[in-house]
């Protein structure tokens, strides 16, 4: 559940849901306690709907991070 218009995911969702929906988990948001919105319960995730292109620079993958680690510059 996700205020409309104020809404920000949090730094371990944007780490983890996308991992997740790569294994074929669905992530639903809904923004109100309407039928309406209950309705997209029975939708396909929508998850991507809400993502903020500012929260890619929050997703790195393993190998990005050993490479920072071992690099001599």
């Amino acid at each position: 559940m996700k205020v409309l218009g104020a809404y920000q995911f949090t730094k371990a969702q944007i780490q983890k849901w996308p991992v997740w929906e790569s294994a074929g988990l669905g992530i639903w948001i809904i923004v109100d306690a309407t039928d309406e919105e209950y309705k997209k319960l029975f939708q396909p995730p929508n998850m991507r709907a809400y993502w903020k292109p500012s929260y890619d620079k929050h997703l790195r993958s393993v190998s990005n991070i050993l490479d920072e680690l071992t690099s001599t510059d």
